[in-house]
């Protein structure tokens, strides 16, 4: 993300209500836990309000009937008291189920909303998700989706629990108090409303910076830590990255100031509506409804605070939810460079037939001029040419990660795009230049290829790279704990489990893009021989710029003089 991005980001028009519908579509099937979330808040915020009223009711009637022995004799202790502790219990055991039961239903959500994300992260072209750092993506799907969890059980079901019971109280005061008592409620729910428009405009300043600079400030500090092993050595390059990751630590910390103060300022407003509301009460109705019945309504108008002030800071949060969907959106809404059928024919062979290829990455960069190329099924082909002519281009354009802007692509004998994804996987195994290593053990990284494979088949290919034996040598062999993106790992040994990855599936056809880098001349020698006597009855394509195998295989084509 450029600094012009970042800058856009945080200033740029706000994101509408209707980029929150995907995500509350989501809701379909989890209607019955948010349904129990919402009836055990109401049962709660009663038990709150209650609770303050009888106990204000109580205390009072209590000392006014303690005035004389014949009012004190009179009074019924037994009935208040039970009537507070029962609200206590009820209080308690309402929000502890209230918590449990919002939880289990926001962590389905949220387990929803990321596969949901997935489903549509995954049909995106290397190129597509490429324009994106990797720690932009991460806190897309991280902490965006993270902000999103607070939209129904911090908003939605307790404004509708609060709006619920203030229906409920105006039913009440109405009965309680003569000449207008249900008018006190109703107003303060008008009121409260009244703050939700507000809060959206003066939110969207702050929301908008806060979730973009923390973004911002992901990317700088993995910047810094990736890079930190480089850096070391040039101070003045470290001393930048460093003051980059401050200075975007101190633009966060300001937004997140920001919109911590808006909520804190909501917070206030609400707790000064409800004084309001219970000042009025007693304006209205003092001296003409008994005193410790305007002390229980009172003091309930001031109970209600305990629940709107959390409403009004979800209020505060909500334009800060739409951006981040709004981010989410950017992604989600893109179309896929390379749509796969549901199902499509079945190769026949392992034959490779590339006609009148074209391919550029941009209208001034072409790679690829009429590229022609027939692997019959079995053979073993030698690509070789120099650095730009268009190999590893060639290995997108195969797995179908790029499409050409001319010519066919036909594997046993079936066009390249009207294979389904997972007659294509099947077909074709690829192991590219940029090996990487997910975050498990070396075994989890095989098994990619093939779920099912045995140890013994993992140390086989293993031993066909040259890794078997370092990896019986570590304690903990094919157990081994690999770090995300193969850190923990050496360049060499990176790029032979992928290599080793590629050769476990037993595709019908075998790409490997660069195989040999980084060995010398005889490793490179000996890594050719076995790859090729693994291969045997099976289509194998080798490109390399180094000519180290080249004898082996008995197709040799030379990209740089032989394009088509």
């Amino acid at each position: 993300m450029s600094e012009r991005t970042e800058s856009s980001e945080s200033t740029g028009s706000p994101a509408p209500l209707a980029v929150l519908r995907p995500y509350l579509r989501l809701i379909q099937g989890l209607r019955g836990w948010y349904a129990l979330s919402l009836l055990l808040g109401l049962v709660t915020l009663v038990a709150t309000v209650g609770l303050l009223a009888l106990s204000g009711w109580f205390l009072s009637a209590a000392a006014v009937a303690g005035l004389s022995l014949t009012t004190a004799q009179a009074f019924n202790f037994f009935y208040p008291g039970a009537g507070v502790r029962g609200l206590a219990l009820t209080r308690t055991a309402g929000r502890w189920a209230e918590r449990v039961v919002s939880h289990e239903a926001t962590f389905r959500l949220l387990a929803r909303v990321r596969v949901w994300l997935l489903a549509r992260l995954f049909p995106l072209s290397p190129r597509q998700v490429g324009v994106y750092h990797g720690a932009d993506l991460l806190q897309r799907f991280m902490r965006d989706v993270e902000q999103l969890d607070g939209l129904l059980p911090r908003l939605a079901l307790p404004a509708l629990a609060l709006t619920l019971g203030l229906l409920l109280l105006a039913l009440v005061l109405g009965w309680a108090l003569p000449g207008g008592g249900a008018l006190v409620p109703l107003t303060l729910l008008a009121l409260l409303m009244a703050l939700a428009p507000l809060l959206w405009h003066l939110g969207q300043p702050s929301s908008r910076a806060w979730v973009a600079r923390r973004a911002v400030l992901r990317r700088r500090l993995i910047d810094a830590a990736d890079g930190a092993g480089v850096l070391a050595f040039h101070a003045s390059a470290w001393s930048a990255a460093r003051n980059r990751a401050l200075a975007a630590s101190t633009a966060a910390l300001h937004a997140q100031w920001q919109h911590e103060r808006l909520g804190a300022f909501a917070r206030a407003g609400a707790i000064a509506v409800c004084g309001l509301a219970a000042w009025a009460t007693l304006l209205l109705w003092g001296g003409r409804v008994d005193g410790p019945l305007l002390v229980a309504i009172v003091l309930l108008l001031l109970g209600l605070a305990e629940i709107a002030a959390p409403v009004v800071t979800g209020l505060a949060e909500l334009p800060a939810m739409t951006h981040a969907a709004q981010r989410l959106d950017d992604i989600t809404g893109q179309t896929p460079d390379v749509i796969p059928p549901a199902s499509g024919p079945q190769p026949v062979d392992g034959t490779v037939d590339i006609h009148g290829l074209d391919f550029a990455w941009d209208a001034h960069t072409p790679v690829l001029r009429g590229l022609t190329l027939q692997v019959p099924s079995g053979a073993h082909c030698f690509l070789s040419g120099p650095s730009g002519c268009g190999k590893s281009s060639l290995v997108q354009l195969l797995a179908r990660f790029e499409r050409p802007t001319q010519g066919q692509i036909h594997l046993g004998g079936a066009a390249l795009d009207d294979l389904d994804e997972a007659t294509l996987r099947r077909t074709l195994a690829v192991s590219s230049q940029f090996a990487w290593a997910r975050q498990g053990t070396l075994a989890d990284n095989l098994r990619i290829a093939v779920p099912d494979a045995t140890p013994e088949q993992m140390l086989q290919v293993l031993a066909l790279v040259g890794l078997a034996d370092t990896v019986t040598a570590w304690p903990e062999g094919l157990d081994t704990w690999i770090d995300e993106g193969g850190q923990s790992l050496s360049g060499g040994q990176l790029r032979r489990l992928g290599v080793a990855r590629a050769l476990l599936r037993q595709a019908p056809i075998t790409v490997l893009d660069e195989p040999t880098e980084g060995l010398d001349d005889a490793a490179a020698e000996l890594l050719a021989e076995r790859i090729c006597a693994w291969n045997v009855g099976r289509t194998l394509i080798w490109i390399s710029h180094r000519p180290q195998g080249r004898a082996l295989f008995g197709q040799r084509v030379d990209l740089a003089r032989d394009p088509a």
